[in-house]
């Protein structure tokens, strides 16, 4: 991949054989922690998304009972950023949230709906958080009252359009009795994600489906049931459904979130099993497995053009070139030859030998080893596992 630096000594944008990818990393005087989108079949956080625009970077979530205000952490990174918390209340008396602050800064109402006394569903939103780790704090009208509780959830996106990140937002409710399912259709395009907050009073469960995937599931004393999840968009309209264990009062809110921008067609991704981060002074190090998919509909991976992975020049980083082979995994892993092809450009590119052509969404997955520092002859190592957030988009 090529690492290309800001001026703000942030990277925000990995290249993939020249195409952009743009998973940011940060550069620090001792180190350089990229971070990486984690791969669709790895679990957890991440996965590219079906349009291949934005992506998720972290999420959190929480539970509260009789409570005036809500505090949890949360962690934001990347290059054009988005933070949206969701919010699950059962408003015995009719309480709701009067404000939403990350790092003190102030998010403002997306959207909101109430069912009756029984179950209220609140989507708020950030623009550009400051980056890093710090505290979500939600403040309600009151106390919350006995019967009165609830949950809520955070969850940071990438490569989200900053200057108008939502596109249109739905809202439903209903009153028992309505049913095991609530749903509604979000207008929506295909290069959009849907983001969805759901909230159900003594359900026994609250489930998504799919292709609706739930980000945080909890309740509290078995009474209110909330969740968030998201979904690629499609043409036209996006239809966002949960599924209840039992049929009582229920609430959700959807909107649409727009993307910076889309990779072009014929763009493929890589990802990381996990964040990476190299320090200056250590030696080199086995990297873990990162994956490279070609474009889901029209491949570009050929034996003609074969796989590089390229460091900038600027970088100051190479490849161990004393490592000739790698461990191939993966789909399409008998395309790819596990011994390298002589690295180019001074130890700054690795190649890989395609012998196949790829067909659309096809993967390899390599551990790729060992980056050095050249600066001195000091070399980087591993700055410890970091909180696993896929980073990541077109």
């Amino acid at each position: 991949y090529t690492v290309a630096s800001s001026t703000d000594g942030r990277v925000d944008t990995l290249y993939l054989d020249g195409r952009s990818v743009n998973n940011p990393a940060t550069i620090d005087q001792g180190y350089a922690e990229v971070e990486f989108d984690e791969p669709p079949a790895g679990g957890g956080l991440g996965g590219w998304t079906g349009s291949a625009c934005s992506a998720i970077n972290d999420t959190s979530s929480t539970s509260y009972g009789q409570v005036g205000s809500v505090k949890f952490a949360h962690t934001t990174a990347g290059t054009e950023r988005l933070l949206l918390v969701g919010i699950s209340i059962n408003n015995n008396q009719y309480e709701y949230t009067t404000g939403v602050t990350f790092a003190g800064q102030p998010l403002t109402v997306v959207d909101s709906i109430n069912s009756d006394n029984d179950a209220r569903s609140e989507i708020w939103g950030l623009v550009d958080p400051p980056f890093g780790t710090d505290t979500v704090e939600i403040t309600f009208n009151q106390t919350l009252a006995p019967l009165s509780n609830g949950v809520a959830g955070a969850i940071s996106f990438v490569g989200v359009n900053q200057g108008s990140p939502y596109g249109a937002s739905r809202t439903m409710l209903a009153q028992a009795p309505a049913g095991l399912t609530m749903s509604l259709w979000v207008p929506s395009t295909t290069d959009q994600l849907i983001f969805s907050v759901a909230n159900a009073e003594e359900v026994g469960t609250l489930t998504p489906v799919a292709p609706l995937t739930d980000w945080w599931n909890l309740n509290y004393a078995d009474t209110t049931y909330g969740a968030g999840g998201t979904r690629d968009a499609a043409a036209d309209s996006t239809f966002v459904e949960w599924t209840l264990g039992l049929d009582d009062h229920r609430s959700m809110a959807a909107v649409a979130l727009n993307p910076a921008a889309c990779a072009p067609v014929g763009t493929p991704r890589l990802s990381s099993e996990a964040n990476q981060t190299f320090v200056v002074g250590d030696p080199s190090f086995a990297a873990v497995v990162d994956t490279i998919a070609d474009d889901a509909t029209t491949p570009t991976i050929t034996d003609a053009a074969n796989l590089r992975l390229r460091i900038p020049a600027g970088f100051n980083m190479i490849w161990d070139t004393t490592v000739t082979t790698v461990s191939i995994g993966g789909a399409a892993s008998a395309k790819v030859e596990t011994a390298l092809l002589p690295y180019e450009d001074g130890g700054l590119t690795l190649v890989l030998d395609v012998n196949t052509d790829f067909l659309a969404g096809d993967r390899r997955r390599p551990p790729l080893h060992g980056l050095h520092r050249r600066l001195g002859g000091r070399q980087p190592r591993p700055r410890g596992e970091q909180r696993r957030r896929g980073l990541g988009h077109r």
